[in-house]
């Protein structure tokens, strides 16, 4: 009777304390309904290499297959490393489903959180993490487990706090936190001061728009899909095109001048993402897309700079986050997708005699293995709900007269039709990133006069708050300011009229 008396005892305590407090006599807490019998422990510590210590392993959006799976892989390396050879791995399925954070839509929610932090060196600790990922990307390819997963190394949940409900807002908020380290969402910035620009939106004319639709398929998911590409004038105005022409080192004052060496590099025009698995390459590299001039790495780095961005170039982003995309939360493409060297801003200036592959920007289906798949995995570029990846480009030169060519050439690689944009001067050109695409050189008629042009590369995130359907573009286009409305008009381009 005694003895029952104090299990009745145990179980309450037990679930107040937590895993992360051994009873002295061995009990441990499995699950937070769970009791089950473990031998002593201690928890890691630095010097503790001789002694068992306890690790938990949590995960949110696996079924129990897919935990077995990565705390096998956990559980293997851990042994194998010196650091933590004698740690033992508990393995609790928190929920199976998906952990997505409210501010987060179209996350995967699949994470494993392994806590408490084990007192080891932070460089083994980074190694031991930097192993277990790669044998959990090796799982993905193989189908072990159905998609990416985060791994995060944590403290673990306040103590007191076990109950089911409680650690699954612990991993939400790990998913949380993994998403903003890495900058996987972050809102294009406001103007100093709050406003939307110095002067406001205040279009110099009449705004025009176009949509065409190209590359049409029958996409799993997804059903008929189609590629957009929306060309829209009248909204940049002069003094910010003028603008953004300083930013780039372009010489307004004699505009037949070859691009300025102090800011330009022939050749320097890489700013597309390497397939590993189609070119063999460092998936942390860039591509080149042809022989045109390109930024200098200090100019670029300057252009993309986030703690002193130029002027204009935070003009132009507010223009849109405000005008453009009202529909969506765009940002710009961060490193967790591609790596550092591909650059979420990057500008051309093609010349007479160039030449110029067909390219895609990028496409989500093909993110290599990183932070951005780990959260959001692969998937069709216009999966309802996903973010989207989107690239705006802007044309500067000014005059720029149509014998001189140079347009942006778009592909519909089902029926090979192009539809040509040319470079008018503020024109603005959005298009989703797996479109094919190609810059064309200024004819012979330009002299060495070279074509302008920035581009950003974005991703549209919905809205947090569920409004829509998560289509954020392209827009019906939110243009009443314009002193004379605007037109819009659509476009079906070969295989996008078979829908």
């Amino acid at each position: 009777k005694v003895w029952l008396c104090w299990a009745v005892v145990l179980v309450p305590c037990q679930c107040l304390l937590g895993p992360t407090q051994p009873f002295s006599r061995g009990w441990g807490l499995k699950r937070p309904w769970q009791v089950r019998f473990l031998p002593r422990l201690e928890l890691c510590r630095e010097g503790a290499a001789e002694e068992t210590c306890q690790l938990w392993l949590h995960t949110g959006g696996l079924d129990d297959q897919e935990a077995l799976a990565v705390h096998r892989i956990v559980s293997q390396i851990t042994e194998d490393s010196q650091a933590l050879s004698a740690a033992r791995v508990e393995l609790e399925v928190v929920s199976q489903t998906p952990v997505v954070p409210a501010g987060l839509p179209g996350a995967l929610g699949r994470i494993a959180a392994l806590w408490p932090l084990p007192r080891v060196p932070e460089e083994e600790l980074e190694e031991i993490q930097c192993i277990v990922s790669e044998a959990v990307d090796a799982a993905v390819d193989s189908g072990e487990l159905a998609a990416p997963v985060i791994l995060r190394f944590s403290a673990g949940p306040p103590r007191g706090l076990v109950e089911g409900t409680c650690r699954s807002k612990h991993l939400v908020q790990q998913v949380e936190l993994f998403a903003e380290e890495h900058g996987l969402r972050c809102p294009l910035a406001a103007y100093p001061g709050g406003e939307s620009s110095p002067d406001g939106f205040s279009p110099e004319g009449r705004v025009n728009a176009t949509v065409v639709e190209l590359d049409g398929a029958e996409v799993d998911g997804l059903g008929w899909d189609t590629s957009r590409v929306v060309v829209i004038d009248g909204l940049v105005s002069t003094s910010l095109r003028e603008a953004l022409l300083d930013t780039i080192g372009a010489q307004r004052d004699d505009p037949f001048r070859s691009p300025d060496p102090e800011y330009w590099v022939k050749g320097g025009l890489s700013d597309t993402f390497v397939d590993p698995a189609v070119d063999g390459e460092d998936s942390n590299e860039a591509a080149s897309v042809g022989e045109g001039w390109g930024l200098s790495e200090e100019a670029l780095e300057a252009l993309c700079s986030e703690t002193s961005p130029p002027p204009a170039v935070l003009e132009f982003e507010t223009l849109l986050r405000d005008v453009v995309f009202p529909g969506g939360t765009p940002c710009r493409l961060s490193a967790g997708v591609f790596g550092s060297a591909v650059t979420p801003l990057t500008a051309n200036a093609p010349t007479a005699g160039d030449d110029f592959d067909w390219h895609i920007d990028a496409d989500p289906v093909l993110t290599p293995p990183g932070p951005w798949t780990d959260c959001f995995g692969r998937y069709p570029n216009r999966r309802p709900g996903g973010p989207r990846f989107v690239s705006c480009l802007v044309y500067l030169s000014d005059p720029w007269h149509e014998d001189w060519g140079a347009p942006t050439r778009f592909l519909d690689p089902p029926s090979l039709q192009e539809y040509k944009v040319l470079p008018l001067p503020g024109r603005i050109v959005l298009m989703d990133q797996d479109v094919s695409h190609s810059v064309t050189a200024p004819t012979t008629l330009a002299g060495p006069r070279p074509r302008y042009s920035l581009v950003w590369k974005l991703v549209l995130h919905p809205d947090p708050d569920g409004e829509g359907d998560g289509e954020v573009w392209p827009l019906s286009i939110p243009f009443a300011a314009a002193e004379d409305g605007a037109a819009v008009q659509s476009i079906q381009i070969g295989s996008a009229q078979a829908g």
